[in-house]
């Protein structure tokens, strides 16, 4: 089932596109090809060759030297994955979006399928094949992880590095802890955040051993030693980077960035669009996290999952404040809410608890409920729009623009739509008879979608498997009321997502007020509002689909088509840092 679902989500190549102006991306790979190829971890020897200018915006300066502000954990993992590529190839320089690919599959998806293996087998082991399916099965393809999964990024991978650490934590025994601690520390090196979700995780573990009496300080003094280990890695880091154990990137930071740091703070507007936001919310993208939270809440009066409960409110509380802390004045592009994925396994987890429990009741009556039927009718339901929201946008284009209202209808749902989906590289020739090598455009691939979805499909269908139907079958009434609640709630979560859409009928009424004004009819104040919004919201999307059509590769100004290993010395001030000067 997990190869399955990790090949359904590398068939659309997500770093497919040249541009730099994606800087999570391009402070993590820039460092460890400078680092490889030219021996100098700071980005000034790859920035001076790609571009005849081109500034990176994830930066720290020190004398000088440009380098990334990005936790060192990805840089770590990918050093070595990045050597390997690189030894394949016969020594050369790996293109941009190849190496992005690279990186993305050996250091989040392989990662994330280790782990998820794991925490599979430890679900279905606490709350029986069914609710342990649905848990997993939810956390990986009907959320953002979907989306992030092969991309080089840290909170998807982070998230899952702690998520083993936690299960080493759990399982006991002191090498167990100790290399449970190592993962914790290693998760919090890929990102900061991810330091405050894993001492939560190991607070709980060790309230919980305190209580049982399970040899508690003994546990936490080896899990505090691994932690240590990922220390002692991370000041060396800093003393080599930033000159001293203690000095950390943003030291380092720019004024712009500087200043958005330094002015954060908790905005309630910020924490509900966590929640019911179109892009960032939680509740609206991936519906079913509200009666995950539910099965937290309810996890707490089972004795057995009340620790695993605690802990998974806590973080997903503390996430949620933390993404309204620093999301106020840290705006960024990447699809959905990035700060809120450490939260992402726990409520999955208490989705599986409240199914499980469902699935009991129904058990112990001897016959379903309508209620519970319909219940779990409406959970299918969200759970299909949480799949298929984030597989549009993985097949589009994984980010989100701040400056276009409800980007996923205006833009991505447009182009998948549309056809305009992300270009093919790693696949094409099985699924483009156009296919030639070298030519990278973006398409209708509609074939390599089908065949996504097909694995994704194939997937839920491996976890259900034969015999677990509701047993016993519901009446022939309950399964009619099953079907409506079914179609009633995936109706309502499409109608709520177009909210602020502008569609076809808008500019039909758009045209036809501004018809009637030119032929001297009176317009209201309001219409005219309504034809400036419309004219607005309609540019703006217009030139975000420019945009990500023009950013696939070859239609960039920063590419690697413009790559030069002498260097654009004559305009690029990168050079002069990297020793590169003009003749």
């Amino acid at each position: 089932m997990l190869l399955l679902v990790c090949a359904s989500m590398a068939i659309p190549d997500r770093n497919a596109i040249v541009t730099f102006f994606e800087p999570t991306t391009e402070a993590r790979v820039l460092p460890i090809q400078a680092l490889v190829h030219y021996g100098d971890s700071a980005m000034d020897a790859m920035s001076c060759r790609i571009a005849t200018t081109h500034d990176p915006v994830d930066k720290a300066v020190v004398d000088g030297r440009t380098y990334s502000h990005k936790a060192p954990g990805m840089f770590w993992l990918g050093v070595p994955a990045y050597w390997l590529a690189t030894r394949l190839s016969g020594g050369q320089l790996v293109p941009f979006t190849t190496a992005a690919s690279v990186l993305g599959l050996l250091c989040s998806l392989l990662p994330i399928l280790l782990v998820a293996w794991f925490w599979g087998r430890w679900l279905i082991a606490r709350l029986g094949p069914p609710g342990g399916h649905v848990a997993l099965l939810a956390l990986l393809l009907a959320s953002p992880i979907y989306v992030y999964a092969t991309m080089f990024t840290d909170y998807a991978p982070a998230t899952f590095v702690m998520l083993g650490g936690y299960l080493l934590l759990r399982r006991g025994g002191l090498a167990r802890a100790g290399v449970g601690g190592l993962l914790l520390g290693l998760a919090g090196a890929m990102n900061y955040w991810l330091l405050a979700c894993g001492a939560i995780a190991g607070a709980v573990e060790l309230a919980r051993r305190v209580v049982t009496r399970d040899r508690p300080w003994a546990t936490a003094a080896a899990a505090t030693a691994g932690v240590l280990l990922i220390g002692v890695c991370f000041a060396t880091y800093d003393a080599l980077i930033w000159g001293s154990p203690w000095a950390q990137s943003y030291d380092f930071l720019g004024p712009v960035a500087r200043s958005m740091h330094e002015r954060m703070h908790f905005e309630w507007s910020t924490f509900l669009a966590g929640l019911v936001g179109d892009r960032r919310g939680l509740f609206t993208t991936s519906p079913w996290t509200l009666p995950g939270l539910a099965g937290l809440a309810f996890m707490l009066r089972a004795p057995t999952l009340r620790w695993e409960g605690l802990t998974g409110l806590l973080i997903t509380g503390a996430t949620l404040v933390f993404q309204a802390i620093y999301v106020s004045t840290n705006p960024d592009m990447l699809a959905f809410s990035r700060h809120a994925l450490p939260a992402l396994p726990w409520l999955a987890l208490g989705l599986g608890h409240l199914v499980a429990s469902a699935l009991r009741q129904v058990h112990r009556a001897g016959a379903p409920s309508p209620l519970v039927g319909a219940g779990l009718a409406a959970l299918g339901a969200a759970l299909l729009w949480s799949f298929f929201v984030p597989f549009a946008v993985g097949w589009t284009y994984p980010y989100h623009s701040d400056g276009v209202q409800n980007h996923l209808w205006n833009v991505q749902m447009m182009m998948f739509f549309g056809g305009d989906h992300l270009p093919l590289r790693s696949f094409a020739p099985l699924f483009d008879r156009l296919w030639v090598w070298g030519r990278e455009a973006a398409g209708a691939h509609w074939p390599a979608v089908g065949a996504s979805l097909g694995l994704a499909l194939l997937a839920a269908v491996v976890a259900h498997g034969p015999g677990r139907a509701l047993r016993p079958v519901p009446p022939r009434r309950h399964r009619a009321l099953a079907w409506l609640t079914a179609a009633a709630v995936l109706a309502l979560l499409v109608w709520s997502s177009h909210i602020g859409f502008v569609g076809p009928q808008d500019e039909l009424r758009m045209k036809t007020i501004i018809a009637r004004g030119a032929a001297g009819a009176p317009v209201s104040k309001a219409e005219r509002r309504f034809v400036q919004d419309t004219r607005t919201a309609l540019k703006a999307g217009q030139i975000a689909q420019l945009d990500v059509l023009q950013s696939y590769v070859g239609g960039g100004p920063a590419s690697y088509h413009g790559f030069s290993e002498h260097g654009y010395r004559d305009t690029n001030p990168h050079c002069a840092a990297a020793g590169l000067l003009p003749p």
